[in-house]
């Protein structure tokens, strides 16, 4: 049984930019308010989660 144990080559891509709210809908704003409470007490996968919910009302609240 042979390995193969050339050199890999792997590259990184940018991570998508996180959604922006929109002016005035107070909505966004609470969505963007409690990604920034999960990311400041370290909770990734919770900013990661508000980015979600934040995607999701801005496709069917703002387009």
């Amino acid at each position: 049984m042979g390995t193969d144990d050339s050199p890999q080559s792997y590259t990184l891509a940018e991570p998508n930019p996180e959604p922006s709210p929109v002016p005035g809908c107070a909505e966004c704003l609470a969505i963007a308010v409690r990604r920034r409470n999960a990311r400041s007490g370290g909770d990734f996968s919770g900013a990661s989660d508000a980015n979600v919910v934040l995607m999701t009302h801005l496709s069917e609240d703002h387009q």
